[in-house]
């Protein structure tokens, strides 16, 4: 029997692989019968040969193959072994791969009629990507507002592997929102570091209390002064703000309410003193922290 994972959705794809291994583990009792193989190190005849052996006190086999149509080093070996599996019952070959396009995505058409199950992983957007990061966030023991949700999706641009490294750290600090109580997020910090230094140190001060890193507050800061000055500068000269920019619609929205406060030349400052900063932290005259005060207080 074979099994196809595969897709640009790398987190879920990994995830589901993960699940099938976890599984076979707990009927076989370890991993006596578990092969892995990885096409692009491997020599492919190795997977013949674990497919085809065989064993008295065995009842099932699993073989793991990451990136057997991406990048083969023997593709006609692969296609062979995956033909010749599929009379095997007791024998389930589940090969991982990535987004597969052009000559890749023919390769997987040559061999598509070898496998029982094909399952692909494609990046979720919109409402979809909003419910995973809501159901990841339940998961890892942080609750997010909606319009938290909203930025978490815009900041990461849908990768899921940066959602869930960012949910985590959340979960580590507390949550987004603990014990019924609303807590500070780096959100809150950048809808206010530039227009309300009050507001924006008793964020700051939430963030560091609840373990936020430092560098982590730092890098935000500056991305987000880019983009301020970025929509800024587009507003100004009356001209809408193109996809090129790759700023989310949901970003802009928000960026062009806060900039309506703030002249260009402050914006163009600010940035000015992130960098400076930055330079400084980098070469170990500053820490993250104190350089977040003072652009804080100065």
């Amino acid at each position: 029997m074979n099994y196809i994972l595969y897709g640009a959705d790398t987190y879920r794809s990994r995830k589901k692989l993960n699940e099938i291994i976890v599984e076979y583990r707990l009927k076989a009792g370890g991993d006596t019968n578990l092969h892995r193989f990885d096409a692009e190190e491997d020599d492919p005849d190795g997977l013949r040969a674990a497919a085809g052996s065989s064993s008295l006190f065995a009842a099932k086999k699993l073989i793991v193959v990451e990136r057997a149509i991406s990048s083969p080093r023997d593709f006609e070996s692969i296609r062979a072994a995956l033909a010749e599996n599929r009379a095997r019952p007791d024998t389930l070959v589940v090969v991982w791969d990535v987004g597969l396009e052009g000559e890749a995505e023919k390769r997987l058409g040559e061999v598509a009629g070898y496998f029982d199950k094909k399952q692909e992983y494609t990046p979720l957007s919109g409402v979809a990507l909003a419910r995973w990061i809501n159901d990841a966030a339940k998961a890892a023991g942080a609750s997010l507002l909606p319009s938290e949700i909203e930025a978490l999706a815009a900041s990461t641009r849908g990768d899921l592997w940066a959602c869930a490294s960012e949910l985590e750290e959340m979960a580590l600090g507390g949550g987004a929102v603990a014990g019924g109580e609303r807590v500070s997020s780096v959100f809150d910090l950048g809808d206010t570091f530039f227009s309300a230094p009050g507001q924006a140190l008793r964020h700051l001060l939430a963030l560091l209390g609840q373990g936020e890193e430092e560098g982590r507050i730092f890098s935000y800061l500056s991305n987000h002064a880019r983009t301020l000055l970025a929509v800024k500068s587009y507003l100004a000269a009356g001209r809408p703000i193109p996809a090129s920019a790759r700023i989310h619609p949901y970003v802009i929205k928000k960026a062009s309410a806060q900039v309506r406060s703030i002249e260009t030349r402050d914006l163009i400052k600010n940035l000015s003193r992130l960098l400076r900063e930055d330079l400084e932290i980098k070469t170990g005259v500053s820490r993250a922290r104190d350089s977040l005060f003072r652009l804080l207080l100065h």
